[in-house]
C-alpha cells in the first residue's frame, strides 16, 4: 500500500464538469486472519448537481488476487441514483451498471477475457506479516505523502451517458480487454424507500449512516441489493443496522471516541440460518474507522490507515 494520499492531488476539480469538491479521501487496510490482504483508496465528492459521488479501487490478494473499482452518485439526501462496479479477478473483466429508476433499479451486467497484461497484480508495498490492530491519527488537512502513480484518476471519471453501460472507470486508463463484451444479464428489480445499493466497501456503511442518522439505540431496517462476487450478480439481502452507543474506537480508551454499529443480514428467499454480525465503529461524520466480522471461524475486515474529512 503507498505511503500517502498524495496520488489523490491528480483530482483537479476545476476541470471537472460534474465534480465541484472534494469532501473526504484516504484508505484502508484490508485484514483477513490479522494479516493485510490488501488495500483500498476512497474519495468523495460533492457534484455540481447538488449530490454526491463515492469513488474507491480496491486490491485485494483474498481469496484470489483481484481489482475491485467502485463509483456510486447520490442525490443531496444521499440516496442512491447510479452504482457501477468493474471487477479483474481470474482472467475476466466483469462491468455492471445498477440505475434506480422510480420504484425500479435496472440491472446491465457484462464480462470479457482480460489480456495478460491487464491481469490484476498486487502492490509489492503490501506486508503480508502480521499487523497491530489499531488506527493511525486521521489528519484535519491534506496528508502530503510520497508522489504515488494515481490509480484512480478520479477528475476524469466522466460518465458517457450515450453508452449501454457506460463506465467511469473507461476514461481513466483502466481500458477493458479487447476481446467482445456480451451482455450476461438484465433484470429489473423492486427498489422502495428502504431499500439500499450495496457494495464490497466500507463505504457503503457510511452512505446508510448519512441516510439514516442513527442515534444509539436506534435501529433500521434496509432491502439491500448486493453485486455478489465476483459475477456481480444482484443479491437481495435484508440488513438489520443498531447504533450500540458510544465508546472509543474498539473499547481501546486511547483511542477516539466513536459510535459502535452492528449488521445482522439474511439472504432473501432463502431459509433462515445463522449469520455472523458485522461491527462497526465510525466516527461523528459517518466514516466507518474500523470494521470486524468473521469468514469462516476467521477474522476478517478493515481499519482507517489514514482519511481527512474536508467537509
Amino acid at each position: 500500500m503507498s505511503d500517502g494520499d498524495s496520488h489523490l492531488d491528480d483530482v483537479r476539480l476545476d476541470q471537472s464538469n460534474r465534480i465541484a469538491r472534494r469532501v473526504a479521501h484516504g484508505a484502508y487496510r484490508i485484514l483477513h486472519a490479522h494479516r493485510v490482504v490488501g488495500d483500498e483508496v476512497w474519495g468523495i465528492f460533492g457534484m455540481l448537481s447538488g449530490g454526491y459521488r463515492l469513488l474507491t479501487e480496491i486490491e485485494q490478494d483474498w481469496p484470489v488476487p483481484y481489482q475491485q473499482r467502485i463509483c456510486l452518485d447520490v442525490d443531496s439526501r444521499w440516496e442512491p441514483k447510479t452504482l457501477w462496479v468493474q471487477l479483474d479477478a481470474e482472467g475476466e473483466r466483469h462491468n455492471a451498471k445498477f440505475t434506480v429508476a422510480g420504484s425500479m433499479v435496472n440491472i446491465d451486467i457484462q464480462q470479457a477475457a482480460l489480456q495478460a497484461e491487464d491481469q490484476p497484480a498486487r502492490a509489492q508495498a503490501v506486508s503480508r506479516g502480521q499487523v497491530q490492530i489499531g488506527l493511525q491519527p486521521a489528519g484535519s488537512s491534506a496528508s502530503h505523502g510520497a508522489a504515488q502513480p494515481a490509480r484512480i484518476l478520479l477528475d476524469r471519471a466522466t460518465i458517457r451517458e450515450d453508452e449501454e453501460l457506460a463506465s467511469p472507470f473507461d476514461s481513466t486508463g483502466i481500458q477493458a480487454a479487447k476481446a467482445t463484451r456480451r451482455t450476461t444479464s438484465r433484470a429489473r428489480l423492486p427498489f422502495g424507500a428502504a431499500a439500499h445499493l450495496d457494495f464490497a466497501s466500507a463505504l457503503s456503511n457510511f452512505i446508510v449512516l448519512r441516510r439514516a442518522d442513527l442515534l444509539p439505540g436506534g435501529s433500521v431496517r434496509l432491502d439491500a441489493i448486493v453485486p455478489a462476487l465476483p459475477g456481480l450478480s444482484p443479491l437481495r439481502v435484508e440488513q438489520t443496522y443498531t447504533c450500540e452507543g458510544e465508546e472509543p474506537l474498539r473499547g481501546d480508551p486511547a483511542k477516539p471516541l466513536t459510535r459502535r454499529y452492528q449488521i445482522i443480514e439474511s439472504q432473501q428467499g432463502s431459509a433462515p440460518a445463522v449469520t455472523t454480525p458485522t461491527t462497526f465503529w465510525a466516527d461523528e461524520h459517518g466514516i466507518v474507522l474500523a470494521q470486524e466480522l468473521a469468514i469462516n471461524g476467521e477474522a476478517h475486515g478493515c481499519e482507517m490507515a489514514r482519511y481527512t474529512w474536508l467537509g
